[in-house]
């Protein structure tokens, strides 16, 4: 599993059903697969607001195998099945002082 800071932009409504929530479950793109994914908020927000952009923490349970290619800078789309969401860009934000953790 590793672990990278983002930033994320959820898409409009008509991409999800409810609004995206804190500790979410959906799927990363990366190489032109889709990964297992969980999002939480980098402050107190539980949920998300469509149209906004939030700091986030990502977990990729499987992210080992991409770990050359997600780091900073890199952009992806989060998705539900294959409705695209969101989209992002992972950084090193203010309490992160390194590329992505391996755990």
């Amino acid at each position: 599993m590793i672990e990278v800071n983002a930033r994320v932009n959820f898409k409009n409504k008509g991409s999800l059903y409810k609004p995206p929530i804190s500790g979410m479950n959906c799927s990363f793109s990366v190489d032109s697969d889709l990964i297992m994914c969980q999002v939480f908020s980098k402050n107190t927000d539980s949920k998300f607001e469509f149209g906004k952009e939030y700091n986030v923490l990502l977990k990729l349970p499987y992210g080992e195998k991409y770990v050359d290619k997600i780091i900073t800078g890199y952009s992806f789309t989060l998705n539900m099945g294959e409705r695209e969401f969101a989209t992002g860009i992972i950084c090193l934000c203010p309490d992160q002082t390194s590329e992505p953790r391996n755990h």
